[in-house]
């Protein structure tokens, strides 16, 4: 669209950003909204009379407070937000590089501007009666009992069936694992964003954030040194060759979980069959590369009532352009059932004194079990909140401190991820950041230890993180989630 003469008046259009297409609740577009943003053109000369000021807290986006002269006469109204300049989205740049681009770019500028809403809209919206919101949960496993119970809390619609799909349209598709997404209109929202079951594998995540120690090491000191086999075999034999007497390594295969192929070692020859394994999977053609990460063991953990533990937090990533996430302010504190001890070589075996994980110590003589809310401060499975208040009696660092350092290791660990994550989706799996493909949300499990510094540090990653609820009472946990 090309004007030509002076400012021209604003003309209704769709946002130029991709996040335009958005479930309404009843899985609609939000016309509305569509029909009330507007395009104008200012062919200067400058000053074009725009006057702004931040849109949000943290000086952020760009709301015209004043119009004059050319602005005024193209029909910009006090009030409208600006959401693109010259088709470049601006919702989530700093407010003075806004103001620079309005003073910078050439001319003539295009401006998208969501105007102010004026009473008889706000009534109109009121007024309006929405559907629910429906979530398909065909293809919930262990996490039905808690989708299902907060769909239920939050007032929308489940629909278990392929039948009770034919019948409505399905505003949330409950995906888990690898299944497919294919066939999704673009007004559904699945709850996968694919990059991540590739780049929350241990290797992948290893390989990003090694790349941001090297130039960020205090920014990224909650990340392990970590190698990554069978291509830093060479390193890490020099590095195990000079190791002091206290040094230990933890192996991990790098698509393991439940604690499963875990291996502590102190010497190279004590993994140099792993890795002569690893190795050979390298050269052979039949089959994918046995990979394995290899990290400096934690040997200082933050203890509580003498047992080492860690912590399963929550992420929900809503976009990778731009990057936005939201922690969970509770989770799981999992602790082990036999007392810590620093590892040495009678202990590196003893997987219930240095493995966290709830598959490992459940079968424990010593796990005890957490029976129902009220004593979820108590047992081998704690709230995160419960053992943070702990953590404040014993040594007196605010819960709201220790999460002010966990939010800025999701933040760091998120952005370190995300130019591979663009490289993914531009040469490998373009679809995910199409239009006119399906918007989607990933819900992240990030295992937090605190070190005796009292520190969070980084341990792993998880893009299926298990929501069964076994206990306490799945209602009840449901409400929490």
């Amino acid at each position: 669209w090309s004007p030509s003469g002076p400012a021209r008046a604003a003309v209704p259009r769709r946002s130029c950003s991709p996040d335009a297409w958005k479930v309404e609740a009843g899985g609609g577009l939000e016309a509305e909204d569509e029909e009330r943003e507007q395009r104008v053109v200012l062919d200067g000369p400058r000053p074009l009379g725009l006057e702004i000021s931040p849109a949000e807290c943290g000086g952020r986006g760009a709301v015209v407070r004043q119009s004059d002269g050319q602005a005024m006469a193209a029909g910009v109204e006090p009030g409208s937000t600006i959401l693109c300049i010259n088709e470049h989205p601006v919702e989530d740049m700093a407010t003075a590089e806004i103001q620079g681009m309005l003073d910078g770019e050439h001319l003539p500028l295009t401006l998208d501007l969501k105007p102010p809403l004026d009473l008889m809209t706000v009534r109109r919206r009121k007024a309006k009666k929405r559907d629910p919101v429906t979530v398909f949960t065909a293809g919930c496993r262990g996490s039905y009992r808690v989708v299902s119970e907060a769909v239920e809390h939050l007032g929308w619609m489940e629909l278990q069936t392929s039948k009770d799909a034919l019948n409505r349209v399905c505003s949330v598709v409950w995906v888990e694992h690898s299944d497919a997404t294919e066939g999704l209109a673009p007004v559904q929202t699945v709850t996968r964003i694919e990059a991540f079951l590739h780049f929350c594998k241990k290797a992948k995540l290893a390989e990003s954030l090694n790349k941001w120690s090297e130039m960020l090491p205090d920014a990224f000191a909650f990340s392990p040194q970590t190698w990554i086999l069978p291509y830093a075999a060479n390193d890490l034999k020099a590095v195990m060759g000079r190791a002091r007497k206290d040094d230990t390594f933890i192996v991990k295969p790098t698509a393991g979980s439940q604690g499963k192929g875990i291996i502590l070692a102190k010497k190279w020859r004590e993994i140099e069959g792993l890795v002569a394994r690893s190795k050979a999977s390298q050269e052979s053609e039949k089959r994918a590369t046995l990979e394995y990460v290899v990290q400096r063991y934690i040997t200082t953990p933050l203890l509580l009532e003498g047992l080492k533990f860690d912590m399963r937090l929550y992420v929900v990533v809503t976009s990778v352009v731009p990057m936005r996430a939201y922690l969970f302010k509770e989770g799981l504190a999992r602790f082990c059932t036999v007392p810590y001890e620093p590892p040495h070589e009678g202990n590196l075996k003893e997987a219930r004194m240095h493995l966290t994980n709830f598959a490992v110590n459940k079968k424990s003589k010593d796990y005890q079990p957490t029976e129902g809310l009220a004593s979820h401060d108590e047992g081998s499975k704690r709230s995160t909140s419960g053992t943070f208040r702990q953590i404040e009696q014993m040594y007196g660092i605010s819960p709201d401190e220790i999460w002010g350092k966990v939010a800025g290791l999701v933040a760091n660990t998120l952005m370190a991820l995300r130019p591979a994550m663009l490289e993914y989706y531009v040469h490998e799996s373009p679809r995910p950041l199409h239009p006119l493909g399906p918007k989607g949300f990933q819900l992240i499990g990030l295992d937090v230890m605190i070190d005796a510094d009292l520190e969070p540090r980084l341990i792993e990653l998880n893009a299926n993180p298990s929501l069964s609820a076994v206990q306490p009472d799945h209602k009840a946990a449901a409400t929490m989630a």
